[in-house]
């Protein structure tokens, strides 16, 4: 089984379920498929794809077959990034609130939440950039876990020595 298998299998579930795409992941693993390599187009891993299509089932598994949780896209952005984008961006294109399930699901299974993304940005700071409405959200729901990872974690606020990221 192909890499480019995997990415598709996320992306275009037949089914119309987020699961459907594990017995495709599955037999990727028993053929040594590397769980860490990147999409020699796109750049991303798996992680990113799963994130990207809220594929919960596959980033569970992932964890479960060991996979780096902190993996970098080849542009350096890591996955649980690319998760808080579009927890963020498919609430707001829905008109929703942003429940973050995804960027939660990836700090509960063991990611860093102190990673910073390309640019320099922790989770927090990269959620500011949404507005003052969504980083209260996310410090309210994500906030916590980053306080469990990290005692010394204290928001954005602390972050960025008290000046706001707005």
């Amino acid at each position: 089984m192909l890499l480019d298998e995997i990415f598709r299998a996320i992306r275009n579930v037949d089914c119309g379920h987020a699961h459907c795409a594990l017995p495709a992941l599955k037999q990727y693993v028993e053929w040594g498929g590397d769980l860490n390599a990147l999409h020699p187009e796109s750049g991303w891993g798996i992680l990113h794809s799963a994130a990207e299509h809220h594929n919960h089932s596959i980033i569970e598994a992932m964890a479960e077959y060991g996979a780096d949780l902190n993996i970098r896209s080849a542009e350096r952005c890591p996955a649980i990034f690319q998760a808080l984008d579009v927890d963020i961006d498919g609430a707001i294109q829905t008109s929703r609130l942003q429940t973050f399930e995804t960027t939660i699901l990836f700090l509960k299974l063991g990611a860093d939440g102190d990673l910073e993304d390309q640019d320099g940005k922790s989770l927090s700071q990269f959620a500011s950039e949404y507005g003052p409405e969504i980083l209260n959200r996310f410090e309210s729901l994500v906030g916590p876990l980053l306080k469990q990872q990290d005692p010394a974690h204290n928001n954005a606020l602390h972050r960025s020595g008290g000046q706001s990221p707005i």
